[in-house]
């Protein structure tokens, strides 16, 4: 069975193409793409689409049959399933016919059949029998039944890089490897959503947020990324009227006061290693774009949505609990008395809190596939064909709800061992008894864009001993 391209499928506009787009070129330097490099290397949000499959089908594959009789062994090929024999019976004996179920593959990403690529040069491909007297596959033979010329073997190379494997069984997972990966996609509640800058203010909006500067009893996040502040507007009045006339004025014409530009402003000091300026371009947007994504998941996944709950009805965002409701619960306690230890092992472990996260949004991204070899350095990603012929490159996505835990690590703890193992200095150590101090701290030393190709090195060097301690947690 072969699945044919997918032409049922509904187009995705609310999903951020430049984050898919850079989650795909972070690893195309995995693959080897001797042969694809032209379409993967300057990939951008411009050059893709994003589809949700609606239905996928199938045809019959590989077409190449042959006669279960011994003494016949003709074989039956076709280029379409109805030229194959319709009561599957062979055409000259009238004994069955079973399918070859071989294939042969090569790392560029081609797929052929096993059939025969030449037939007898005196009979051509009349009468082609197969020989199976051998105990391999890859030693069986295709002979012409008029004159016993061997003709062919079921293994065939490739003319683009004379690579190929095989033949390989039907079965076998080298003959496609689907290349994935999955993302946290939490949507804006905001009727303005296209009017938030998925850019640097973005995230120093989010950073202001994260250290407790902005907000949120009376906004939301994305109310203070799309309002303007009138600050300077503000100040004028001040010095007119006094700040409480002032504020008095401002509230009654309901006029925010600190917007996106105040919480820019308060928060330009903080530089994050892969954002100063001698680093590309390229690089400071994605590093924006990460510390973005991932400040608005923790924000979101731990205290939720700040606004009105009932924008919550119909949407796919995430429901956290803290840990400590439930160990605060005396029920919970008594229908789970395995959770008295739960607080010491986290303390052990230099967890600081837990949440538990109903309904948290993944986004899957298939972006394309590989063949014959399950190291993606030895192979060429390959992309899917367009369902709308199109000469963009199309990803295929689809949204799935699901559950979390999220652990926030303690802060000061990391410090602690960063500074026992010579990686920085007691000079360098940022004052632990203040927590935003503390959270500044790792926004300015952490290289998110290092993180994102797990076979690069990571240069950084507090961003590796930071990684380091974390995945042996």
């Amino acid at each position: 069975m072969q699945t044919n391209p997918w032409r049922r499928v509904e187009e995705l506009d609310d999903v951020d193409r430049e984050r898919v787009a850079n989650i795909i070129q972070s690893r195309i330097g995995r693959y080897r793409n001797r042969t694809t490099a032209d379409e993967w290397d300057s990939l951008s949000a411009d050059d893709i689409d994003l589809y949700r499959p609606l239905k996928v089908e199938g045809q019959l594959y590989p077409l190449v049959f042959y006669c279960e009789n011994k003494d016949c062994r003709k074989v039956h090929t076709a280029t379409e399933p109805g030229y194959l024999p319709s009561d599957g019976q062979c055409r000259a004996c009238g004994e069955s016919i079973t399918q070859l179920p071989f294939v042969n593959v090569c790392p560029c990403g081609r797929l052929e059949d096993p059939g025969p690529d030449t037939g007898c040069g005196a009979h051509g491909f009349d009468d082609i029998r197969l020989n199976k007297r051998a105990s391999e596959p890859a030693m069986w033979r295709y002979e012409c039944g008029e004159c016993g010329d061997t003709i062919d073997v079921l293994s065939s190379s490739c003319g683009v890089c004379n690579d190929m494997k095989g033949p390989l069984p039907t079965a076998s997972s080298r003959i496609f490897y689907s290349e994935k990966a999955v993302e946290v996609d939490i949507p804006y509640l905001s009727d303005e959503a296209d009017d938030i800058p998925n850019d640097k203010a973005w995230a120093h909006v989010l950073m202001a947020a994260h250290l407790g500067i902005a907000d949120l009893e009376s906004d939301t996040l994305e109310s203070l990324a799309t309002t303007e502040g009138k600050l300077d507007k503000y100040q004028k009045w001040v010095d007119k009227l006094g700040e409480e006339q002032a504020k008095e004025m401002f509230d009654d014409m309901d006029q925010n006061i600190h917007g996106r530009e105040t919480l820019v402003a308060d928060t330009k000091h903080i530089t994050p290693p892969d954002t100063t300026e001698d680093v590309d371009e390229g690089t400071r947007a994605l590093a924006y774009s990460n510390i973005a994504h991932q400040l608005f998941t923790f924000q979101r996944s731990t205290k939720g949505y700040e606004g009105d709950l009932e924008a919550l009805e119909d949407t796919r965002h995430p429901i956290p609990k803290s840990l400590n409701q439930f160990l605060n619960d005396p029920e919970f306690r008594e229908r789970h008395p395995q959770s008295g230890r739960y607080r010491p092992q986290l303390t052990e472990s230099h967890i600081r809190q837990a949440w538990i996260v109903d309904q948290f949004p993944l986004l899957n991204i298939l972006y394309g596939y590989t063949r014959a070899d399950s190291q993606s350095n030895n192979a060429d990603l390959r992309s899917f064909p367009h369902p709308r012929e199109r000469a963009t490159t199309p990803i295929f996505a689809d949204r799935t709800p699901s559950e979390a835990i999220i652990f926030e690590i303690d802060r000061t703890a990391i410090i602690n061992w960063l500074q026992a193992n010579g990686v920085i200095s007691a000079d360098e150590r940022p004052d632990t008894s203040d927590e935003a101090a503390l959270k500044e701290w790792f926004l300015n030393n952490i290289a998110t864009t290092e993180l994102d190709n797990p076979f690069s090195p990571i240069e950084d060097d507090v961003t590796r001993w930071v990684y380091r301690l974390l995945i042996r947690l």
